[in-house]
């Protein structure tokens, strides 16, 4: 009778505010969350009816602690009506510098009248990780495509020494189609390594875990993935390390691995791409800070798709066509914005999906001083998602890009950076954000055997150094640094 009568007078106003646990239950998807001290985390949170009238009028959910903040995008509880026993979803941002150690997020409906907290089982564990030696972990392909094939770290840190403690080798044992790519994504925290390797036999491609270890890449697990026609160039893994999205070029599909435990991947789906079996070139995955959409670029098909994979949809939401050859496509870091490059004679240069409008489309974008014939391919944000880092292969250049504000202007470039090396390709960003990292495609007289990894200065684009020969063809896009 009590509990009826606080929910009668909270919801008639009767109390000004009031505090009611009984309302809704507030669940963290995962707890608890760990964050680098130089990075984001997003937590993603169920509210759930649980009293016993229909509550609406949601509020935006609140926080009482800094370094944490309420994300706009896909938050289904602001303005909500929910039923008895209806749930909505927000997200918590996470600075790890600034991190808290505990979040309990607040929910109010009747505009702010009635409110719940997480309960004390639900209160978030917040894990800051402190910054350890990082590494850049580039797949290399020698032209004989033999056993020499390899995932060679390069200490990312002055003088750029290759392979050493942590960042020991790690050698395929098996022949690699030496005509292909090879495609590897370093986990946020650098803790595990996810690679692609894909044989020239009639066998199927393998995702291979190795775990970075103070003694080096440490294999946990290997499993075969598609078919034996499938080939597999790009792969990218959701913020909280419990799934895994591959392209299959041949079948036309993505595919959906768990990869909740590491030593034991099984494969949950494969998404249709809707092209009726024809081949994709998908060489381009970026997945939203929230992990509820992934971008996948097409250079074949000229297209990219638009994947709903929130809490395991699976399945392809748009395609977007009005592209040449793309390529590259990051996400910004609040979820707003997708960046695209085509890597075509024609065409625009850049393409942005402005994801908080309500239909996607794209955005032809010129960039003074960038052109198609500069072959943009490898693309990279800063931190606060200000400069757009890309890679113009036949020009031999980076290019950094000042960020626009609004959508659809003209870009200007802040630095160009000539002169790195033969044909680069791909690039990643330093956990810190301070120096930029460029592979090569070729080596210096294009040839595959001698190509290097670039640092540069990302701030004025100066080259501050370079690794020793890497002994072949390195191919990630990109998310190869951790």
């Amino acid at each position: 009778m009590k509990k009826k009568l606080l929910q009668i007078l909270c919801l008639s106003g009767v109390a000004s505010v009031c505090f009611a646990n009984t309302l809704f239950s507030i669940v963290p998807t995962t707890n608890p969350v760990t964050v680098r001290s130089d990075g984001y985390a997003v937590a993603r949170y169920t509210v759930r009816n649980t009293g016993g009238n229909t509550y609406s009028n949601i509020t935006t959910p609140a926080l009482n602690v800094s370094g944490a903040s309420i994300q706009s995008l896909d938050n289904t509880c602001a303005g909500a009506s929910l039923a008895v026993g209806a749930s909505c979803n927000f997200n918590v941002l996470i600075s790890g510098a600034t991190a808290p150690s505990t979040v309990r997020p607040r929910v109010c409906a009747a505009n702010g009248v009635a409110c719940s907290t997480a309960n004390s089982a639900n209160i978030l564990a917040v894990d800051v990780t402190q910054v350890s030696q990082a590494y850049a972990y580039l797949p290399i392909i020698t032209e004989t495509g033999n056993s020499a094939n390899k995932i060679v770290p390069v200490n990312i840190a002055s003088p750029y020494a290759i392979g050493t403690g942590a960042g020991n080798n790690y050698t395929f044992t098996e022949n690699i189609d030496s005509t292909g790519y090879n495609a590897d994504f370093v986990s946020q925290n650098g803790q595990y390594v996810y690679a692609i390797d894909n044989p020239p036999q009639e066998t199927s491609p393998d995702l291979i875990i190795l775990e970075v270890t103070s003694s080096g890449l440490i294999q946990l697990s290997k499993t075969p993935i598609g078919s034996t026609s499938s080939k597999s160039y790009a792969i990218v893994v959701n913020s909280t390390g419990t799934r895994a999205y591959i392209s299959d070029v041949i079948s036309g599909n993505i595919l959906v691995e768990n990869i909740s435990n590491k030593r034991t991947p099984t494969a949950m789906t494969s998404i249709n791409l809707g092209l009726g079996g024809a081949e994709t070139y998908v060489y381009g995955m970026a997945i939203t800070p929230d992990n509820s959409t992934l971008y996948a670029t097409d250079v074949f098909q000229d297209k990219i798709y638009i994947l709903n994979v929130a809490n395991d949809v699976n399945q392809l939401a748009a395609t977007l066509t009005d592209l040449y050859h793309p390529l590259g496509v990051v996400v910004s870091p609040d979820g707003t914005k997708v960046y695209i490059t085509n890597n075509g004679s024609s065409g625009y240069p850049l393409d942005i999906i402005d994801r908080t409008a309500s239909t996607p489309a794209l955005q032809n974008q010129t960039i003074q001083g960038l052109t198609n014939d500069d072959k943009p391919s490898g693309l990279a944000l800063s931190a606060d998602g200000t400069q757009i880092y890309v890679v113009g292969e036949a020009a031999n250049a980076v290019y950094t890009v000042n960020a626009s504000s609004s959508v659809g202007s003209t870009l200007t470039l802040a630095n160009t950076t000539n002169d790195v090396g033969f044909y680069p390709q791909g690039i990643a960003i330093s956990p810190d954000g301070s120096n930029l990292y460029v592979t090569e495609f070729y080596g210096n007289s294009q040839q595959t055997s001698n190509t290097v990894l670039y640092i540069l200065n990302a701030i004025t684009g100066a080259i501050v150094g370079q690794s020793a020969s890497l002994g072949g063809r390195s191919t990630p896009l990109s998310n190869f640094v951790g």
